[in-house]
């Protein structure tokens, strides 16, 4: 299904999914999510959980249920494009990491590794922004999303060069901030630390 792009894509999505919270699962199924984020509540990528309620942290953001299955399930229904879940996730968080291998125009690789097991269920969603050196690096909050990928299995690297030089003109000597975060159905968005901090070497 497609919802668009920018803000308004999302808040489409997000709707979709709480009318689907409400319309499509059933009890059973609706009880299953609520015990679920008892103990993993969606995130979204920067560092915010949602729960139902008892916050404990300024990080945490009381919200409905409908709102919590749309944010668990927004990021691969937006980004990847996978069908909602009826039922929570089963299996835990891989453990994933991106190193830079290449910063030549126009190949600027990332390799991931990861314990996932290669399956259309689990993703990765790239944000980034370019510094100068005088300024401050940007905050992970300042950084725009540039793409996603999915079935990637370790070993798999990605091209950056497209979606880096669709932000800004890509020279040698700029640093960029990237971030990488996993995406899988019913779990949100989690990022993925540390930053990678990319500089683009003479061609």
């Amino acid at each position: 299904m497609k919802f668009g792009g920018g803000d308004g894509g999302l808040m489409y999505c997000r709707a979709y999914l709480e009318s689907y919270w409400a319309e499509q699962l059933t009890d059973s199924e609706r009880a299953q999510w609520v015990g679920h984020w008892l103990s993993e509540p969606p995130t979204d990528g920067r560092g915010r959980s949602y729960i139902l309620d008892d916050r404990t942290s300024l990080q945490q953001t009381i919200r409905p249920a409908q709102t919590l299955y749309a944010w668990a399930n927004q990021p691969a229904v937006y980004y990847l494009g996978r069908d909602p879940r009826r039922t929570p996730p089963d299996t835990t968080e891989p453990e994933t990491s991106w190193t830079i291998i290449n910063s030549t125009p126009p190949t600027i690789t990332l390799k991931i590794s990861t314990t996932a097991a290669k399956s259309p269920d689990y993703g990765q969603t790239f944000y980034a922004q370019k510094w100068q050196r005088i300024t401050r690096a940007p905050k992970i909050a300042e950084l725009k999303y540039i793409g996603a990928a999915s079935n990637l299995s370790t070993g798999a690297t990605r091209n950056l060069f497209t979606w880096l030089n669709n932000l800004a003109p890509i020279a040698p000597g700029q640093i960029w901030t990237v971030a990488v975060r996993s995406v899988g159905t019913g779990r949100g968005a989690v990022a993925q630390l540390p930053l990678l901090q990319l500089t683009i070497a003479t061609e």
